[in-house]
């Protein structure tokens, strides 16, 4: 609990601003208090775990004493709860105590934590050393490097905890949930490597893939085998996780809303499903604000935002973001989400070199996470500028592209390349670099900036069908509403190709 000079409490998260007589999450959204809940929450404020009686509580609210409105404290403290508690028929923040009151508990106590508060339930994953199918000693430097290297990357997925099979056999610790094993196998110069994740209790398969690469390119090719794997179990677990949170009795823990909000950016890209998520990681923040994991996703979601046009205020989500993810780092330095979410806000202010340095300590820490090795190559061509070509950016592309062959955000990528394309006046490649994003999921600014390269070359029928399916997602948006919403980049100024271009395809002015 923190009270700051201007008369600001901060509170697991959240932060009530007395004069201002309004509270924010800690999305940084305002939640809707009325005046009796805001009254009830300032007085339980500035007493944290003192118990304050009804008859205090209704004085704090209409200056009565209780009496006959006993009734009316309980019915405000449970529409607050609905608002500020992750879980309002198990509160954590506001707590009863029988016979006296109620009492503001700002941070839970050490030795009863909620599970997922500071010791967060993580989700036990066994991977099983890789067998050598072949036997003989060529291919066993393979497998029992491919299985110490999993066994590193997976420690930096989100939610997991790592086991060896002598860990999970040691006194009962660490059962399994999920065991990752494989095979190594060659045939005269070519080597076949074989990884699949199953549920530990029921058998079932949840992921299986198969890689093929050369006996003379054997390090590199262990190197990328192990990048893969962890990335499709990055996702995959995530995603188990997530559904499994939701049929689990007894409430959702901190570990439960993490992997909901990380499926939630896991996903194609939506204005829903950023907002969705960006509720998920602020009732996780509400239980444990200190969580890492919760601020990297966060700080995610009001980036994204801001990188696929939809903020309306992109400076504030940009800054929402830099501190969530700044503290996410403080946190925990070895967060590899974080600093891509912390190059990602460089980027967006146009600090190449630092994004570039926040991308790049993203994937020494964590060389499978494919979304910060296409950052990379993005920000290596900004830096080079476009008279040298886009290699950086392509050849980050197709490295991804194989360490995640399908990963949800592909989309937003290819169309990066086609933008880049459109900027410098090469509009069959940004067609079809766009109608490829488009292809695997429609983003509304690529719709837009397909509109603008199929005006720009005069085919008019298939610029207005795309601004059309664009108006369709997005009706309201204008030529200036969306160029103010550039931020990231400059490219959508008057006289620029993109601004004539979506200018001549019909797009509204005002």
């Amino acid at each position: 609990m923190q009270l700051g000079s201007s008369e600001t409490i901060d509170f697991n998260g959240m932060r009530l601003d007395l004069p201002g007589r309004s509270l924010r999450d800690a999305s940084g959204h305002e939640v809707q208090l009325t005046r009796g809940e805001f009254a009830i929450l300032t007085a339980l404020a500035r007493r944290p775990g003192q118990v304050l009686s009804r008859d205090q509580l209704l004085d704090a609210v209409s200056g009565r004493s209780a009496g006959a409105f006993d009734r009316s404290i309980d019915n405000l403290i449970s529409r607050l709860r609905r608002k500020i508690e992750p879980d309002p028929k198990k509160p954590r923040l506001i707590l009863s105590v029988r016979g006296a009151g109620y009492k503001l508990s700002p941070r839970p106590d050490p030795g009863k934590l909620p599970p997922g508060a500071a010791a967060a339930r993580r989700c036990p994953i066994l991977v099983v050393p890789f067998s050598n199918l072949c036997g003989g000693r060529e291919l066993s430097p393979l497998a029992v490097t491919v299985s110490a290297s999993l066994m590193t990357e997976l420690r930096h997925v989100i939610g997991a905890e790592i086991v060896s099979a002598d860990d999970g056999c040691r006194n009962g610790q660490a059962v399994p949930r999920y065991i990752v094993r494989g095979s190594v196998r060659r045939s005269a110069g070519d080597i076949r490597v074989n990884a699949q994740m199953i549920h530990a209790r029921t058998g079932a398969l949840i992921w299986a893939e198969r890689f093929d690469g050369k006996l003379a390119d054997i390090f590199a090719f262990e190197s990328e085998v192990s990048a893969r794997v962890a990335r499709a179990v990055d996702l995959e677990l995530v995603n188990a996780e997530s559904r499994a949170g939701s049929d689990r009795a007894g409430g959702l823990d901190i570990h439960d809303l993490v992997t909901r909000g990380y499926a939630g950016l896991y996903r194609p890209r939506t204005a829903e499903n950023l907002a969705e998520a960006r509720g998920v990681f602020a009732r996780a923040l509400r239980l444990d604000d200190r969580n890492a994991e919760a601020l990297a996703g966060l700080g995610h979601t009001h980036i994204s935002d801001v990188f696929c046009r939809w903020s309306t205020n992109p400076d504030v989500q940009v800054r929402l973001a830099d501190e969530a993810a700044a503290r996410a780092i403080e946190i925990n330095p070895l967060l590899a989400y974080a600093h891509h979410v912390r190059g990602l806000v460089w980027r967006a202010r146009h600090e190449h070199e630092r994004a570039l340095a926040a991308f790049d300590m993203a994937v020494q820490i964590k060389p499978s996470l494919a979304p910060a090795q296409a950052e990379i190559g993005f920000t290596k061509t900004i830096l080079e500028g476009a008279e040298n070509g886009f290699d950086p950016a392509l050849d980050a592309l197709a490295l991804t592209r194989r360490i995640s062959p399908r990963e949800p955000v592909l989309a937003n990528w290819l169309y990066g390349i086609g933008v880049m394309h459109l900027k410098v006046g090469e509009i069959a490649q940004a067609i079809r670099w766009l109608n490829e994003s488009i292809g695997q999921h429609p983003l509304p600014p690529a719709l837009a900036y397909l509109a603008a390269a199929y005006a720009l070359i005069g085919d008019e029928i298939r610029a207005r069908s795309a601004l059309r399916e664009f108006a369709r997602m997005q009706p309201r948006e204008t030529l200036w509403a969306f160029a103010r919403r550039t931020l990231a980049d400059h490219q959508i100024l008057p006289g620029t190709p993109v601004f004539e271009g979506l200018r001549k395809a019909g797009l509204r002015e005002a």
